[in-house]
C-alpha cells in the first residue's frame, strides 16, 4: 500500500528558514512482512515516482518509521533526514538553496545568498520571509517569573541595592 498526496505544510531548513510548501508527500507506506525484502516495495515506489513525476528528495514523508527511513537510505540515497515539528521528514534537496549551490558550485553569489526574496521551485516550494532562527527569532520580553526566581530586578540599574556596609 502507498498513499500520496499534495498537503500544505510549513518547514523549516538546516539554516532556520522558514517556508510554506504544497509538496508531493508520502502519506503510508506499507508492504506485507511476508512480502518485505522481495522487491515489491521497490517497484510500488517506483511506480509512484513515474506516475507523480517526482524525484524522491522532493517528497515530504509522514511520520516515517525507521524501516521507511532505512528504505529511502539504501534505495535513494536519502539520509541526515530533516524532521520537522509537523512530523514530516524532508531530506537535503528539498529546498532551493541544495539545488543552486550544487549547480554553481560556491553558493555565495547564488540567489540562495539572499534569503528575504521570495523564491518557488518545481515541487511549490515558496520561501514567505527569512529569520536566522525560524519562527523562534522574534525577541522576546523578559520573563518576570525567570526574573523572581534568579532573583533579578525587571530594570537593570548600577545603583546598589540593599543596605551596604563600609569597611575601613
Amino acid at each position: 500500500m502507498l498513499k500520496t498526496g499534495k498537503k500544505s505544510l510549513y518547514v523549516f531548513d538546516r539554516d532556520g528558514h522558514h517556508y510554506q510548501v504544497a509538496p508531493p508527500c508520502v502519506l503510508d507506506f506499507y508492504v506485507h512482512e511476508s512480502r518485505q525484502r522481495t522487491g515489491l516495495g521497490k517497484q510500488l515506489f517506483e511506480h509512484m515516482l513515474q506516475k507523480e513525476k517526482v524525484e524522491p528528495v522532493k517528497l515530504a514523508v509522514d511520520r516515517p518509521s525507521d524501516k521507511l527511513l532505512s528504505f529511502l537510505n539504501k534505495h535513494y540515497g536519502l539520509n541526515n533526514a530533516l524532521r520537522q515539528m509537523n512530523n514530516y521528514v524532508v531530506f537535503d534537496g528539498f529546498f532551493p538553496e541544495a539545488q543552486e549551490k550544487d549547480v554553481n558550485g560556491d553558493g555565495g553569489g547564488s540567489v540562495s545568498g539572499s534569503p528575504s526574496r521570495s523564491k518557488q521551485a518545481a515541487n511549490g516550494l515558496q520561501q514567505n520571509f527569512a529569520s536566522p532562527y525560524g519562527r523562534y527569532g522574534a525577541p522576546r520580553p523578559p520573563c518576570s517569573m525567570g526574573q523572581i526566581i534568579h532573583n533579578q530586578s525587571p530594570v537593570q540599574s548600577n545603583e546598589p541595592s540593599g543596605p551596604q556596609i563600609a569597611s575601613q
